[in-house]
């Protein structure tokens, strides 16, 4: 099937893993590669996440239905512009609209300078991506 690219159709901020800030700009700002962002408005206390940033239903639906096996990466544009460290606290896949409980995060720091991030998803099925409730979730 080769490569696809696509944007998210719905967006939100969740707070079902307790954080504690919002997301606001959402959904527009993280639908598109522009000077738009979704933001927290106050600073973060170290050590304490944020709301998880939720990402759906991203029209998968050109995925043949015999494939094997679906691998997706979601790239994010992060940066920092705080002056406290900012790391992913989570980064989850979503499925049929549930959260789930791999943490795919990435170590390190955010950088200062806006730059994009992968995270791979690996052995899902056509189903699973081709559902409206499949998506990302990242918490900072």
């Amino acid at each position: 099937m080769g490569t696809q690219t696509r944007t998210p159709n719905a967006a939100s901020s969740d707070s079902s893993l307790g954080g504690g800030l919002a997301w606001i700009g959402l959904p527009g700002n993280i639908q598109a590669d522009d000077a738009a962002h979704s933001t927290l408005v106050t600073g973060l206390a170290y050590g304490t996440p944020t709301q998880l940033c939720e990402s759906l239903d991203f029209n998968f639906y050109q995925v043949p239905d015999d494939a094997t096996s679906v691998s997706v990466t979601f790239r994010v544009k992060r940066k920092n512009v705080g002056q406290a460290a900012a790391q992913d606290a989570a980064a989850r896949v979503v499925l049929g609209g549930t959260i789930q409980s791999t943490d795919y995060s990435l170590s390190g720091n955010w950088p200062s300078t806006a730059a994009f991030a992968e995270y791979t998803i690996s052995g899902l099925t056509p189903a699973q991506v081709k559902d409206s409730g499949f998506g990302f979730a990242l918490a900072v």
